[in-house]
């Protein structure tokens, strides 16, 4: 068959990068542990101690010399590499560029040439592509989307949209 558009929805981990405060779905390693991780569930996605923990780690690892020579349209072949789990890194950066309504020419910038603006909008769609949400296309199921709303109304600002999961690679 032919790949997806989109990245696929795994609705059974949709809720687990919320319960690690880790938005990207970093992997645990040296990085994260630098980065304040205390712990990895047993899928290896890190555990930060709190939310903004897990997105300085997201802007960190991106902005590193580790992705400075993908586009962000390709930075998914590093950060959520086929092979590893369901990921489908051409559908990946295919969804990014619909949540972040960004053009082809700005999808070909690496993650240091946008603005700081930009490089927030990019981190919030990959956060849909890592989550799941119906406002991402996908639906999760209720249970998953009950947790969510109640993440949400402990956290307000966090993290309120959830996207099709895949998994941040520890650079």
């Amino acid at each position: 068959p032919a790949p997806s558009a989109v990245a696929p929805v795994q609705t059974s981990n949709n809720a687990v990068p919320l319960i690690n405060n880790n938005p990207g779905n970093i992997m645990y390693g040296p990085y994260a542990q630098k980065m304040g991780a205390t712990g990895a569930r047993p899928n290896g996605t890190a555990i930060f101690p709190d939310q903004q923990s897990g997105e300085n780690a997201q802007d960190n690892l991106l902005s590193s010399s580790g992705y400075a020579n993908y586009s962000i349209k390709d930075i998914p072949q590093r950060w959520a590499p086929a092979g590893h789990g369901n990921n489908n890194p051409v559908a990946y950066g295919n969804s990014l560029q619909k949540f972040t309504g960004f053009d082809d020419a700005t999808m070909a910038k690496s993650y240091n040439e946008l603005t700081p603006e930009e490089q927030k909008t990019y981190r919030q769609a990959m956060q849909r592509v890592e989550h799941g949400t119906a406002s991402s296309g996908v639906t999760p199921s209720p249970a998953i989307a009950q947790f969510q709303n109640e993440v949400i109304a402990r956290n307000p600002g966090s993290l309120g949209n959830f996207g099709p999961q895949g998994n941040g690679v520890d650079g």
